[in-house]
């Protein structure tokens, strides 16, 4: 399923030649999202995975998911705390590159504004971001949902052009308003879902006499009707046409939707998506009667996929040596990483397996992490057999999490054969490398514990309890321990770790399970439990509604305020100029809070302001200068305690099992 070497040579070669910090062009079809905490919490995960992620592991299971197992792996192979302050803040990524700016004010909003100022009239079908669409769920059949079509920088586009029309002198109203009634047009395919009605119109050709511009411009706009009504084939026909005129003024842009048009057709393969959905969801096929099901689609998949691939790389080479292209190459860039992606998965799995090899690098920041759980099922849908295999557990991590997971028992019972070979295999490797990771691996392995198992069992009881895989350790040995008649010793291995605070109150089944009898953590008093609640009361009887903005500077600040007074809505200013990146794209909103979670500047001037009002002059903190609007007040409902008394027990005792105060 690999790429052929030459092809993917092109391709890379190709994407080397690209700019890659450029914002994503969001009128692309999304690629699947990874959960914010999927880097650490697959379908089976770590009961806490934000502390598992900074280094507290508890009991690693062999159930883990992919990314779960390079967590640990990572974390065994860093000095102790080395992850405990990590920042895991996306800012970038490899599809976008490291810089990725934020969208500010709603895009269509701009749109219908610019456009309203020509023409009265509303369009006739509201233009949006997304269409209906189907998804089918194995076991509840199609559920309704959405799929994004035509993303911010279609919008900003036609704002943009509709204001270098506005101050063209040559045109005339007419000729603008004939421009955006064929904009309508092309915004009207945004939100149409094909198969329940007939696409809405083309826009419609204007006639021979009409201004030059305005043909040029009404050719590009027929071109993207087709592109976003699914009619690929045709739209790169008419893209291609566009960019064959030298001195056409929409040269570049039809270039890059030629090669996305390309793109999307070469991903929507309806012969193989009905292969895998029979295969996958109707049948439930995994392993290899999966890859025999799906073999003969799969072949024509990949040949339809390199073909496309190939031609994408050439244009794309093409496009990166001219320089008449200039304003789209980076959005060419994107695309051919998209391309990748999508089509030749291989080749970036093996750049982010090689980055994440290091792992003294952060595999949060750039989304490395993401980027592989993303593309692995692609490559691989479960375990990774013959040349593949070999390739992919040549990296170190790799190897280790196919051993481990060769003895998992979810979602089905593991299979004995494969996990007695890997256990072997990581016996061989911890003894080669006295690497814990490996020691862990053997013993996690160890299915039928058996005397050759003795000595990784008493190393693992020689591990010093601060380092973070101890108390798995500890666990997996004493089995060993036990099934060689060496009960007191395994005891003894248990409840240490059941009395360490490493332990989340969940894996504590596990630990009695094995050991019966166990002595329980000392309980969280009544006392505790009240101080607790009191605390909570002490935090103020009054909520505010609370907006703002962060800038840098005093002078930045005066210049965002002043906009604001002079009728600017405070969103719109926020989402233009905030430094603030959790709050910006809410237009500086930051929801129903209490003084106290603010810094004290802060918090004094939300509290003068209320029950509503802006800031007079900006506000001074550690992090810079804040204009800040209070909306709303209302008084703050504590519920009685013992209403929230379990709850806040919970809480208690799972921070006092994880050494939190």
């Amino acid at each position: 399923m690999s790429l052929p070497l030459r092809r993917l040579g092109c391709a890379l070669a190709a994407l080397a030649l690209m700019p890659s910090g450029h914002a994503a062009p969001t009128d692309d079809t999304d690629l699947p999202e990874t959960l914010r905490r999927g880097y650490v919490g697959p379908i089976v995960g770590p009961a806490d995975d934000g502390a598992y992620a900074r280094g507290t592991l508890g009991l690693i299971r062999p159930s883990y998911g992919r990314a779960s197992l390079y967590v640990a792996w990572r974390v065994m192979h860093l000095p102790v705390g080395a992850v405990a302050k990590e920042s895991h803040e996306r800012k970038g990524s490899w599809l976008e590159g490291s810089a990725v700016s934020q969208t500010g004010a709603d895009e269509i909003d701009a749109w219908l504004a610019a456009r309203g100022a020509l023409q009265q009239r509303a369009p006739a079908v509201r233009p949006d971001y997304f269409r209906p669409g189907k998804l089918t769920v194995a076991g509840a059949g199609e559920i309704d949902t959405v799929e994004g079509q035509c993303g911010p920088d279609a919008f900003a586009f036609a704002t943009r052009t509709l204001r270098e029309l506005v101050a063209d002198a040559s045109l005339k109203a007419a000729d603008r308003l004939a421009w955006i009634a064929g904009q309508d047009a092309v915004f009207a395919r945004c939100t149409w879902a094909p198969g329940k009605t007939a696409a809405p119109p083309l826009p419609a050709l204007l006639p021979a006499s009409a201004p030059a511009r305005l043909k040029a411009l009404n050719a590009y706009q027929r071109a993207a009707a087709l592109f976003y009504g699914d009619d690929y084939v045709a739209a790169r026909q008419a893209f291609d046409a566009i960019a064959a005129v030298p001195d056409h003024p929409m040269r570049p842009w039809a270039t890059l939707g030629a090669l996305r048009s390309l793109v999307r057709d070469a991903v929507r393969d309806a012969d193989w998506d009905a292969a895998v959905a029979d295969a996958w969801t109707k049948r439930q096929l995994r392993g290899a009667e999966f890859s025999a099901a799906v073999a003969e689609p799969a072949v024509r998949h990949r040949a339809r996929a390199d073909a496309a691939l190939t031609e994408i790389s050439a244009r794309a080479q093409a496009a990166a040596a001219d320089a008449a292209l200039a304003p789209v190459q980076a959005a060419i860039g994107y695309t051919l990483r998209r391309a990748l992606l999508q089509l030749g998965p291989m080749a970036p799995l093996r750049l982010a397996m090689e980055k994440l090899d290091r792992v003294e690098d952060n595999p949060y920041a750039l989304g490395t992490l993401d980027l592989f759980q993303q593309l692995y099922p692609q490559v691989a849908p479960d375990r990774p057999l013959g040349e593949l295999a070999a390739v992919l557990r040549r990296h170190a991590w790799f190897d280790f999490i196919a051993t481990v997971q060769a003895c998992s028992d979810a979602p089905k019972a593991a299979d004995a054969a494969a996990c007695d070979a890997e256990h072997g295999h990581a016996l061989a490797r911890w003894q080669e490398s006295k690497d814990n990771a490996w020691l862990l691996a053997a013993l996690m392995t160890a299915r039928q514990p058996a005397a050759k198992d003795l000595p990784a069992a008493e190393a693992a009881r020689a591990v010093a309890a601060g380092r973070p895989e101890w108390a798995s350790l500890q666990f997996y040995a004493a089995r060993v321990l036990r099934a060689q008649g060496r009960g007191v010793d395994a005891r003894a291995a248990v409840e240490a770790v059941a009395a360490s605070r490493v332990v989340h109150r969940r894996d504590r089944a596990l630990l009695e399970a094995d050991e019966p009898g166990l002595a329980r953590q000392p309980a969280v008093t009544e006392a505790q439990v009240r101080a607790e609640y009191d605390r909570f009361v002490a935090l103020g009887p009054t909520e505010y509604r609370v907006r703002h903005l962060l800038v840098q500077t005093r002078e930045l600040a005066d210049a965002a305020l002043a906009r604001i007074r002079g009728g600017e809505p405070f969103e719109a200013v926020a989402a233009a100029v905030s430094a603030d990146s959790g709050s910006r794209a809410k237009g500086g909103d930051l929801g129903w809070s209490l003084p106290v979670y603010f810094a004290p500047p802060f918090a004094d001037a939300v509290k003068r302001l209320a029950p509503r009002g802006l800031s007079e002059s900006p506000v001074q903190t550690q992090f810079g200068w804040h204009v800040i609007e209070v909306s709303e007040v209302r008084p703050r409902l504590v519920p009685p305690f013992e209403q929230v008394k379990a709850r806040i027990q919970e809480g208690l005792e799972r921070r006092a099992g994880q050494g939190q105060k």
